[in-house]
């Protein structure tokens, strides 16, 4: 077995005995996704003189260089040219600087031309197409892929805005229809899935394909079997004027721990279970203030209430006060005049005993 490691990257995926090694900072899911069309493009390329457009990062051109007799990874960044050239090296590889319009490769040169997630990043496609015609031999292989717009976008926000053309899958068909006789498309769907694989079934030993079927189920809890997964992200496809096979359906098992659904489920309901706590103390607090903010209410109101009673009492008692002074002063005035009167029928009787006439 052969073994390869690739520069700052512990993971690595096995491919008929070979290994090789992702690099990228990339999710699990998109890692996945990428490994999967190049490890599957091996066994096209093997012993091929290949053409990897778009070849970015490089680790893909470099996957496929483990196989190919030679692979020119190109792309139209010149930074990252420099990377890949710097980080990725093998005496079957080296990259070049190019594009879709210009691919620097001489007329009929090229066995297999590679090139992934690269179409809906152009507007001219069929330039693109007639670019590849014209550096692939006359029974030349093509492996393209791009998103299929409806499985794509059907769970995003909002569309990739660094994609300038998305093709349906049958906008997809007739392009590749009008540039070479005979393809076959693939779609790709990344899941979570349980795979059912006979080693002796009898297609495996006799044509090396592996036949199964996808089990799909809808939103109504109806289940079809389909040919292949339903609602695909990707379309990938095999394309060539010679007649080919259509290529062996497969799977990537990607670096996810076991178990993990049931994991995050168990988690969820954890989550579940404290949100639940939670929302019941929350609703006996507010229960709580409700009765608080009633109680307060209710204080409220006796305190005015009993601010109208005090004002009333405190009208009474300064009328009551008023009607006081008025009997005072009238309780004066009659003990003055009581006072007068009494001094006056003394003083006469004075007058009397003394004779006196006044």
């Amino acid at each position: 077995m052969t073994s390869i490691k690739l520069p700052n990257n512990e993971s690595a995926l096995h491919f008929d005995g070979e290994r090789f090694v992702p690099c990228g900072d990339v999710s699990d899911e998109l890692a996945m996704e990428h490994l999967h069309r190049y490890v599957a493009a091996i066994a096209f390329v093997r012993g091929k003189s290949v053409v990897d457009i778009a070849s970015g990062e490089g680790y893909g051109s470099y996957i496929l260089s483990q196989a190919a007799a030679s692979v020119i990874g190109v792309d139209v960044d010149p930074k990252a040219v420099a990377h890949a050239q710097a980080r990725y090296q093998n005496n079957t590889l080296r990259y070049l600087s190019g594009s879709c319009s210009s691919i620097p490769c001489p007329d009929s040169s090229v066995d297999v031309v590679v090139s992934f997630e690269t179409l809906e990043h152009v507007s001219e496609h069929d330039e693109f197409m007639a670019e590849i015609k014209r550096v692939l031999k006359a029974d030349g292989v093509l492996l393209l892929s791009t998103p299929n717009i409806d499985g794509y976008n059907e769970l995003r926000d909002e569309t990739n805005p660094f994609h300038l053309k998305e093709l349906t899958q049958e906008e997809f068909k007739e392009l590749l229809g009008r540039y070479f006789k005979t393809f076959h498309i693939g779609g790709q769907a990344g899941f979570f899935c349980s795979s059912l694989v006979f080693e002796d079934s009898t297609a495996d030993r006799e044509t090396n394909h592996t036949s199964f079927s996808v089990f799909a189920q809808d939103s109504n809890g109806q289940v079809s079997v389909l040919k292949q997964p339903p609602r695909s992200a990707y379309l990938i496809a095999v394309a060539s004027d010679a007649d080919i096979d259509a290529p062996v359906s497969s799977f990537y098992e990607g670096n996810i721990k076991r178990n993990i659904i049931s994991a995050l489920e168990g988690g969820i309901v954890e989550r579940d279970g404290w949100c639940l706590d939670k929302d019941t103390h929350i609703h006996s607090l507010n229960d709580s203030i409700r009765a608080l903010q009633e109680n307060e209410k209710s204080l409220l109101q006796t305190n005015s209430s009993l601010s109208d009673k005090c004002s009333a009492l405190e009208d009474d008692l300064q009328n009551k006060k008023v009607k006081i002074d008025e009997i005072e002063a009238q309780l004066s005035e009659y003990q003055l005049h009581n006072k007068k009167c009494i001094c006056s029928r003394l003083v006469e009787r004075l007058r009397r005993c003394c004779g006196c006439s006044k």
